[in-house]
């Protein structure tokens, strides 16, 4: 079993049922920017030889587009990093589609695309089931609450 806890940033769970290995990994805007994501599919190959095309991932809830506001310098790295279609720009200042970023980021590691699940909840919208940094101090775990009864669901 691995465990980690996040507040808005992504986890994502990496399984190989061939090798029969997992992984995890905590791909906040800049771990996603910084391979994160490509460093982990790699280590995985090495360590127990699991093909990225076999992977199966999830994408944990995290922050959503809604509500990930970012400044300039920060949608200017994903611009730079060839994740330009992950920003908005229907808002005042630029959003960020963390879900979609490291989806896109999974599948240029060699994932297939029908091998990544995304439980798209964004932390700060749902206050009733997550923590979210943004929002504030954890009050009464919710986050770990909501998070067993969301895996529960997708075994």
């Amino acid at each position: 079993t691995l465990y980690m806890y996040s507040a808005d940033c992504a986890i994502i769970q990496l399984v190989d049922t061939k090798t029969k290995s997992i992984g995890m990994l905590h791909a906040g805007w800049k771990g996603t920017l910084n391979g994160i994501i490509s460093n982990t599919v790699n280590a995985m190959h090495d360590a127990f030889g699991a093909d990225p095309s076999n992977l199966i991932a999830v994408i944990c809830p995290s922050i959503g587009k809604c509500c990930f506001e970012v400044g300039n310098d920060v949608a200017v790295q994903f611009k730079n990093a060839g994740l330009g279609d992950f920003i908005s720009d229907k808002y005042e200042k630029p959003h960020i589609d963390l879900f979609g970023a490291n989806k896109e980021m999974l599948i240029r590691a060699g994932l297939k695309e029908q091998n990544i699940s995304v439980i798209d909840l964004c932390t700060f919208c749902h206050s009733d089931l997550l923590h979210s940094y943004r929002r504030g101090p954890i009050k009464d775990g919710k986050h770990l609450n909501g998070m067993n009864g969301m895996f529960l669901r997708l075994i």
